[in-house]
């Protein structure tokens, strides 16, 4: 008797290893494909990277196992990870905690999308130089750090002449943005699921 309970609990012991590694490299596939989610152009399905934050906020769970259970996952850290992750076709929307939000355009803007500093005042200046509000956009100068913006790259690349001192827009005033959310968990785990499945039959564990 003794003999056979030392049987069951090797082979207990053998499949929570066995599972063990199935989830471990099924996470790791999650993550993978998270992580190229976040870092390539903005698209319907992916997110252009930034700051890189989201990026280095996500990372795999350490795999668990006890009580006949075997448990992993992926997890993403970033404060406004929800932003942008969520179910197919829904947004998020931003609104203004006081009056209006500054969307900064490619002018504020570096080569990375990430704007290049914030509005200062008031007086309001941006990056030292002053602006004015009209018809709910901020406007500046092409002066200084303006002329290595993304939008005077864009600009001269297209072939248009920026001379110095013309008035360029930095920011739009909005009361609150929709925001889709452009990558979901749940597609890519459902893309992932016949691996999944396949790998679990191999030790055993059969999946409808």
């Amino acid at each position: 008797m003794t003999d056979f309970l030392t049987k069951i609990q090797a082979s207990a012991a053998g499949m929570e290893s066995r599972m063990r590694q199935v989830v471990d490299k099924h996470v790791a596939r999650l993550w993978r494909t998270l992580i190229d989610r976040m870092r390539g152009g903005t698209s319907a399905n992916t997110l252009g990277r930034r700051t890189g934050e989201l990026v280095s906020s996500t990372r795999p769970l350490p795999t668990i196992s006890g009580g006949g259970r075997t448990t992993g996952g992926v997890v993403v850290g970033a404060p406004y990870a929800g932003v942008h992750i969520g179910p197919r076709g829904s947004t998020q929307t931003i609104k203004a905690s006081k009056k209006f939000l500054t969307i900064p355009t490619d002018f504020a803007k570096t080569a990375a999308g990430v704007a290049k500093g914030r509005m200062q005042g008031p007086p309001w200046t941006f990056l030292g130089m002053p602006t004015f509000i009209a018809k709910g956009v901020i406007f500046g100068k092409l002066e200084g750090a303006h002329k290595s913006s993304e939008g005077a790259r864009q600009r001269r690349a297209a072939g248009e002449k920026m001379s110095s001192g013309q008035i360029i827009p930095l920011f739009i005033l909005k009361s609150e943005v929709k925001v889709p959310r452009r990558i979901r968990r749940r597609v890519i785990s459902a893309k992932k699921r016949s691996t999944w499945f396949s790998q679990l039959a191999l030790v055993g564990v059969k999946c409808k």
